[in-house]
C-alpha cells in the first residue's frame, strides 16, 4: 500500500488499513501505532518524527509508539521482544558444515574415523576403551560434535572438545545406566542423560534447566531419547 503523505497544515483524520489493523493518522504531530502489522510491505508514511518505509511487520510488534524517534528495524519494531534462534548441529557433523559426517567407533583401539564432508579428507583420533560406548554430540554448543564415551561400569562421561582438543569428565549415572544424550532443555547444547531399566527413570543433567528425574516407560523398554522442554 502506498500511503503518498500523512502531512497537512490543518487537523485531517483519516484511516490507514495495514494487514488486519487499522490506525489513526493524525496530522501536526506524531503518529501513535500499538502493535501494528504491516503485511504487504507498505509504502512511505511520515509525519513529525515517524516513519515507516517498506517495511514488513511480524505477528505481534512488540511494545507501542507514541510520538518521539521510533524506528523499526528487521521486522520487529525497537524495543520490542523478537524470538532468539538456538543453532543447534546437526546429527554427527564433526566439521562443522551442517552435514552429517560418515563416521566409526573402533572399539578394540579406542579409535574414532570420520569423513569430513566439507572436503573429503579422513580425519582420525583416539579416545575411549573397548568396553565404552560411544555418545558423540555437540556438548559445547559450537555446532560441532564432540568426540565422547559413557564408561558403563563407572557412569562416567569423558568429551573431548571439538574447539581446542581438550577433554573432561563427568560423573552422571551407575553401572547398567542406558546413556540417553539430548538437549533436553533447548538451548543448544546437549545434556548429560541415562536412563536407569531398574527404576524406569530418565535422570537429565540439563546445561540450563538442572537436573530432572522422570519416569517414563518399563524394565524391557528401550529409551529414544529427544529434545524436551518441561
Amino acid at each position: 500500500m502506498l500511503i503518498k503523505k500523512l502531512w497537512k497544515s490543518a487537523l485531517l483524520l483519516s484511516t490507514i488499513v495495514w494487514g488486519s489493523y487499522a490506525v489513526a493518522a493524525q496530522s501536526g504531530g506524531s503518529l501513535e501505532i500499538k502493535q501494528s502489522v504491516v503485511s504487504n510491505g507498505g509504502g512511505n508514511a511520515s509525519g513529525g518524527v515517524y516513519a515507516v518505509d517498506a517495511t514488513i511487520g511480524q505477528t505481534v510488534a512488540g511494545d507501542q509508539s507514541t510520538g518521539g524517534n521510533y524506528t523499526e528495524q528487521s521486522g520487529y519494531w525497537t524495543g520490542g521482544t523478537a524470538p532468539v534462534a538456538i543453532s543447534q548441529a546437526k546429527p554427527f557433523d564433526f566439521d562443522g558444515d551442517s552435514r552429517t559426517d560418515i563416521s566409526i567407533f573402533r572399539p578394540q583401539s579406542g579409535e574414532w574415523w570420520y569423513l569430513r564432508s566439507s572436503d573429503s579428507q579422513n580425519r582420525a583420533f583416539q579416545f575411549g576403551s573397548a568396553t565404552d560406548k560411544p555418545v558423540p554430540a555437540d556438548y559445547s554448543g559450537d555446532g560441532k560434535f564432540d568426540g565422547a564415551i559413557f564408561r558403563p561400569q563407572s557412569g562416567e562421561w569423558f568429551i573431548i572438545r571439538s574447539e581446542n582438543g581438550s577433554y573432561y569428565s563427568v560423573p552422571f549415572g551407575i553401572a547398567g545406566d542406558i546413556p540417553v544424550a539430548g538437549d533436553y532443555d533447548g538451548d543448544g547444547k546437549t545434556d548429560f542423560a541415562v536412563f536407569r531399566p531398574t527404576d524406569k527413570n530418565w535422570y537429565l543433567q540439563r546445561s540450563q534447566a538442572g537436573f530432572a528425574a522422570i519416569q517414563f516407560g518399563a524394565i524391557a523398554d528401550k529409551p529414544i531419547p529427544a529434545s524436551f522442554i518441561p
